[in-house]
């Protein structure tokens, strides 16, 4: 369904976070929050000098190997922690078929 994610892009310090957020939907710290809200002003606020020198793969990374629906908005964010993060939206997607 998902193509493989390309964790490098990541500066390592985060790519945990992001792996919990995607795999298991679990809320992340401000920074992650704000770049997966599309809050720009909000994620360079919260960025550490690592995160804001590479803020371009970072999104990038979002753009390329998160699923569409989990990031974007504030809606998003909320939502894919609601659901639980892949296996939850597997499941989310399953019922709404049925």
């Amino acid at each position: 369904m998902f193509r493989e994610r390309k964790w490098e892009l990541l500066p390592g310090h985060i790519a945990d976070g992001v792996k919990d957020y995607i795999e298991k939907g679990c809320p992340t710290g401000d920074f992650l929050r704000n770049v997966i809200s599309n809050d720009l002003k909000g994620a360079f606020y919260h960025a550490d000098d690592t995160n804001r020198r590479r803020m371009f793969d970072i999104v990038s990374f979002f753009y390329n190997y998160c699923p569409t629906v989990a990031w974007g908005s504030p809606e998003a964010y909320k939502f894919w922690v609601e659901v639980g993060g892949l296996p939850g939206y597997r499941k989310y997607m399953d019922e709404k078929a049925a």
